[in-house]
């Protein structure tokens, strides 16, 4: 049943995020923190990512600026290497705290657009 329960709640996620065109990590990071623990839970994000883009990659791949997504793409790839590297150097004491404070904010951001 959980591992059911934890399935069903990534495709939740997924599809709302693909739909909206965002999200996917907003529903999924604290619903998948009830399961796991916070470097798990990166972990499956980024899993959770890497087939959901290869999803919509085959889905709407002749849509795709291919340079939008190689000045885009690069950059966010460095910059996960770099935060999964320090993410196991450093100790995150209050990291998910940070994290749920930075989710709460984007939240009441989007409505001030």
């Amino acid at each position: 049943m959980f591992v059911f329960l934890f399935f069903l709640i990534a495709l939740f996620s997924e599809i709302v995020g693909t739909v909206a065109g965002f999200g996917s990590s907003v529903f999924f990071v604290p619903l998948a923190g009830l399961f796991f623990d916070f470097h798990t839970v990166l972990a499956l994000t980024s899993i959770l990512h890497v087939f959901s883009n290869a999803a919509k990659l085959v889905f709407f791949g002749r849509h795709v600026r291919w340079r939008l997504l190689l000045l885009l793409g690069i950059p966010s790839i460095t910059c996960v290497i770099l935060g999964a590297l320090l993410s196991t150097k450093l100790q995150f004491k209050y990291t998910e705290l940070i994290l749920g404070l930075f989710l709460v904010a984007l939240r009441f951001c989007e409505k001030c657009d």
